[in-house]
């Protein structure tokens, strides 16, 4: 974020196995410990990330292990998988993190926003029905999307005069087939502000695969 003396408290994962990509972001609170803790955890363990109750089995290992539990960090959890074979693809989705999908003519939100955390000190059950759970599917040429609160929330406590859906799509309009180019400019919004407010007010984590 803008304030560069502060830690990254976000973490972002992006990987491909076979047919299938995963991504994940995650965002921090009171530390970076259990954002940077829980995607590294996930990226250690990737051939077992097949379905979500194979996510939860992972989740729960992870925070039953050797964590030191004094530490007080919780953290969002946003994680993707999606066949590039057959565009299916599902979700799990803890706090506010933001799944889109993104195409020519608009701009689709996947998952629900909520305040439930993953947290290594209380007791949690990874269980389904855990997360805010939901499928998808990708057609040709759309994008999928995911993102912390520092994209849509980059004037901090104001969603209202952040980066909206709007303007995503007009980023990806204008760097269609550029996955690369569409994502730093995403970032780069999001640092800078839009319509003469404030941005860069909270770290910020971004994955994108075009379908």
């Amino acid at each position: 974020k803008g304030d560069k003396k502060s830690a990254n408290e976000d973490a972002v994962l992006a990987a491909r196995q076979d047919e299938h990509v995963l991504l994940a972001v995650a965002d921090s609170h009171f530390g970076q410990w259990a954002s940077h803790s829980v995607i590294s955890g996930l990226a250690a363990n990737l051939k077992q990330l097949t379905a979500p109750q194979a996510i939860y089995s992972v989740l729960h290992d992870l925070c039953a292990t050797e964590y030191d539990h004094k530490e007080n960090s919780e953290t969002t959890l946003l994680i993707i998988l999606l066949n590039m074979s057959t565009g299916e693809g599902f979700g799990l989705s803890f706090g506010d993190s933001s799944a889109l999908l993104v195409s020519d003519d608009a701009v689709r939100r996947l998952n629900i926003k909520d305040s439930h955390y993953v947290s290594f000190n209380k007791a949690f059950s990874f269980e389904a029905g855990a997360a805010n759970e939901f499928n998808f599917h990708v057609n040709a040429g759309e994008l999928l999307l995911i993102f912390t609160d520092g994209v849509d929330e980059c004037h901090y406590g104001y969603p209202e005069t952040s980066v909206n859906d709007d303007h995503i799509h007009k980023l990806f309009l204008n760097n269609k087939g550029d996955v690369k180019s569409f994502v730093s400019h995403l970032a780069s919004l999001a640092l800078s502000g839009v319509n003469g407010n404030p941005g860069g007010q909270d770290n910020l984590a971004i994955a994108a695969v075009l379908f």
